[in-house]
């Protein structure tokens, strides 16, 4: 019996040839899609649990809990390490307290931080990235309609690369998601010179001269 798991799209990498095809085939008999741990936040407290109990199994430290503020701040942290990254600061937590609970002085400096990148305590995970208003200078004023455009197109441009980033570059999950067809996501990326390129790690999103480069 053989579980495999990685973050590469294999129907891809067999076209590409970089995957045997024949291997492909043998291994594909049940798949499971499991998304990042920043879109599965509600798993973070019972793996955080999880991890817990083994560190302390290990360590023979006498820690029972995560304070609320500290899995809050767990659950706010968008996890580029995915759940790797969350087993190791936990065991590093378990390490450095000095008390039977792991608390906000417990977790790395990165991880305390209020906010991360397109993370917002203020609003929610899913919101679209504030747009600012195209400069109007006296003397240089645009035009309403001019600059209503200029601000729509940076609206959409700006919301689409973060809906496709959220979503892995997974264009039908993107246009559910955005309650639109993949038509318009498709549409939206010619317009704004926007790629998706499969790469050793995955796909991942290139604006302009990269993803022609990758043609």
């Amino acid at each position: 019996r053989i579980v495999g798991a990685t973050n590469r799209n294999l129907r891809e990498a067999v076209k590409a040839g970089t995957f045997r095809e024949d291997l492909y085939h043998r291994l594909n008999v049940i798949q499971i899609d499991l998304p990042p741990l920043r879109r599965r936040t509600g798993d973070i407290p019972v793996l955080a649990a999880h991890f817990l109990r083994e560190a302390v199994r290990a360590s023979g430290k006498p820690v029972r809990r995560i304070t609320d503020a500290a899995m809050a701040c767990l659950c706010r942290y968008p996890w580029p390490g995915n759940v790797r990254e969350l087993k190791n600061i936990i065991d590093r937590a378990v390490f450095l307290t000095e008390g039977d609970a792991i608390g906000l002085r417990d977790l790395p400096d990165h991880v305390r931080e209020p906010t991360h990148p397109g993370h917002s305590l203020s609003s929610p995970s899913n919101a679209p990235p504030s747009i600012p208003i195209p400069s109007v200078g006296r003397g240089g004023e645009i035009p309403f309609k001019e600059a209503k455009q200029q601000w729509i197109e940076r609206f959409e441009r700006d919301y689409l690369v973060t809906l496709l980033q959220r979503y892995d570059c997974n264009i039908t999950q993107a246009a559910q998601a955005a309650g639109i067809d993949r038509k318009s996501i498709q549409r939206m990326m010619k317009r704004y010179a926007l790629s998706i390129v499969c790469g050793p790690e995955g796909k991942r999103l290139v604006t302009g001269a990269e993803g022609e480069r990758h043609e």
